[in-house]
């Protein structure tokens, strides 16, 4: 089992919880370790992480971090429901209108 710890800004190593010598070779993780390796792959992470992390944090932060409901249907729908809120309150905002 590979346990995931952040060495540095934005790049990822692995400290291994067994004798095992890292993820393997073919994995997602694997994938995504090689490619935070180049420097190209650093910078798009943090373009992502500007652009994608700030959703997550302004639901949390409005909603609590965990969702109401159970089972992936009706995670999904509410998840949706939390995306489109967050996209009218930004379309509302950005159009120069007061939110209420």
């Amino acid at each position: 089992m590979a346990v995931a710890t952040l060495a540095k800004a934005s790049i990822c190593s692995w400290r291994l919880a067994t004798t095992d010598t890292g993820p393997p070779k073919h994995s997602a993780v694997a994938r995504m370790a090689r490619r935070l390796a180049t420097p190209a792959g650093r910078a798009l992470f943090r373009r992502r992480a500007i652009m994608v992390e700030p959703v997550f944090g302004q639901a949390k932060q409005r909603l609590g971090p965990h969702l109401a409901t159970r089972g992936m249907p009706a995670v999904s729908t509410e998840w949706k429901l939390i995306t489109a809120s967050h996209n009218l309150r930004k379309l509302i905002t950005h159009r120069g209108l007061v939110w209420a």
